[in-house]
């Protein structure tokens, strides 16, 4: 124990010492200097409660590098702002407490860590945002999960302080995203999830590896959660801009087109052999060109009198290449047209146009659709949590889940409610914690009070309410009452809370308990 102490010292003076070396390299002010360290300070100070608590993340020595990288090559400024400045002014224009310049690799802040932190993993999150199709789907789980990785990550000192844990509601950024994220995060896990954000897999379509990943896992549910994953998505990310909703009712009246040519085999024959023969003129014109070097020079100087500075082609050579690849484009168009005419073609995309059709249709663009999608959408992540417990075969999965639903239940789903607190919840949510007591008790990780089963399940509900950083710590005592029993709960040695629980059922066989650890693990 000595030398991991010992061990875990030298790493943090590694980080810091890393950390000041970047920063010897930075026009920084003194004051920016010293907050980035108090920064750093708070982040290794709160992080193992961090870690303890939420389970799911990166280690501390990946999370402070990540840091130090964002700071060293994305970061030149860092403008701390004083309230009542003219800066502050910027700021309030913006709605905002920071301001982040991607290009310019530039802060603008008030000087505070929390915020601080904040800028510089938005500062740093372009990064972390995989290349795909430009679809609508794409762009929002590209919005998503930048903003939700940026929650997640600032959450070390946001809620930590390095002796208790206390979730700041109002400092959230955008609390649905927050949420799904954890969803994401707990479903797929950490090291999947940074490996997906930051692109390092083959070229698939990055929405394909998370079906996979997930289909893996919890099967049959997986499906049903990505389906109202996706729409809920798309929802938000429409309903913080009016243009995306117009684009998702232009996308559904272009698939509603698409199907009625599909359903019209006459009126589709006639329109892509007609875009065909358009195809094929162009293609003739390409070559055309290509095989004739006075041709060619007219083009090159016919695009080049249309084209700004910036955008002109660099050379004869270069256009060659370019109406190569134009009539390779071509060439793929009367590929996929020919496809559609193909018989086992053309059933697979009607099919898949009335999918997409059906899917576009339930995105509940309505503020109230989305509160209701919103409890469906956690309805089924209860589905695969409730698969994870029925596969989990050893007390350290089992401890992991329950630190897990314990983080769950605590999660903001308003600025008024946290997800333990949601009516609509609470039938799915008992559901899951009687299962989770059940397999605690088998793999022997929850210790057996030998009392009513209603009183046992009622203080299991309350241990995966309290706030006490290490569940293993957590010692209870039960004394009975006249109408009621009384439950004193530890952290060790001191009393943290008490419970004052009322059961209906078979007070009589209650027998005052001395202080037991509900913890085997």
């Amino acid at each position: 124990m000595e030398k991991e102490e010992i061990f875990t010292k030298l790493k943090r003076k590694d980080y810091n010492n890393q950390l000041e070396q970047v920063l010897e390299t930075k026009a920084f002010s003194e004051s920016t200097k010293n907050l980035l360290l108090s920064m750093f300070y708070k982040i290794e100070n709160a992080y193992a409660d961090y870690q303890k608590v939420k389970q799911e993340v990166p280690t501390k020595g990946e999370f402070l590098e990540n840091i130090i990288e964002i700071i060293e090559e994305d970061c030149e400024e860092i403008i701390l702002v004083e309230p009542q400045s003219e800066e502050a002014k910027v700021l309030e224009k913006q709605n905002g407490t920071y301001l982040v310049n991607s290009k310019e690799k530039k802060i603008m802040t008030y000087p505070n860590e929390k915020k601080l932190l904040n800028a510089i993993l938005q500062l740093g999150k372009n990064r972390n945002c995989f290349s795909s199709k430009n679809t609508i789907l794409s762009d929002a789980i590209c919005e998503f999960t930048k903003i939700g990785n940026c929650m997640s990550k600032t959450e070390v000192i946001r809620d930590f302080n390095g002796w208790s844990w206390d979730i700041s509601t109002s400092e959230i950024e955008h609390i649905p995203y927050n949420l799904i994220y954890q969803n994401l995060l707990f479903l797929s896990g950490e090291q999947f999830l940074a490996q997906w954000l930051k692109n390092t897999f083959s070229e698939v379509e990055p929405t394909k590896l998370l079906e996979t990943k997930l289909t893996q896992e919890y099967q049959k549910d997986a499906d049903s959660f990505l389906f109202v994953f996706y729409k809920v998505i798309i929802a938000l990310y429409a309903n913080q801009n009016v243009q995306e909703k117009d684009r998702i009712l232009e996308q559904l009246n272009l698939k509603k087109r698409q199907l009625e040519l599909l359903e019209n085999k006459k009126q589709l024959l006639e329109e892509i052999t007609k875009s065909k023969r358009e195809i094929n003129k162009k293609i003739g014109e390409i070559d055309k060109i290509l095989n004739d070097n006075t041709l060619i020079r007219e083009e090159y100087q016919k695009r080049n009198a249309k084209l700004p500075n910036k955008e002109k082609i660099f050379s004869i050579s270069h256009l060659a290449d370019r109406l190569e690849a134009e009539r390779k484009h071509h060439l793929e168009a009367i590929e996929e047209y020919n496809r559609m005419l193909d018989p086992k073609e053309y059933v697979a995309r009607k099919n898949k146009v009335k999918e997409e059709i059906e899917f576009l249709q339930a995105v509940p663009l309505e503020e109230s659709d989305l509160l209701l999608a919103g409890i469906e959408l956690q309805r089924e992540f209860l589905k695969c949590i409730a698969r994870k417990i029925q596969t989990c075969t050893t007390k350290k999965e089992m401890v992991g889940l329950l630190y897990l639903f314990r983080y769950y239940n605590q999660i903001p789903f308003s600025k008024e409610q946290t997800i333990g607190d949601v009516t609509q919840m609470a039938n799915f949510l008992e559901v899951i914690q009687k299962e989770l007591l059940q397999k605690a008790k088998e793999l022997k990780v929850y210790v057996d009070l030998e009392i009513d089963e209603q009183l046992d399940y009622a203080i299991f509900k309350q241990i995966l309410h309290t706030k006490i950083i290490n569940l293993e710590n957590i010692a209870i005592s039960i004394q009975k009452k006249a109408e009621n029993v009384l439950i004193d709960c530890y952290d060790d040695n001191i009393l943290e809370e008490q419970w004052d629980l009322t059961i209906t059922t078979r007070n009589d066989t209650v027998k005052k308990k001395k202080k037991v650890k509900v913890l085997l693990a």
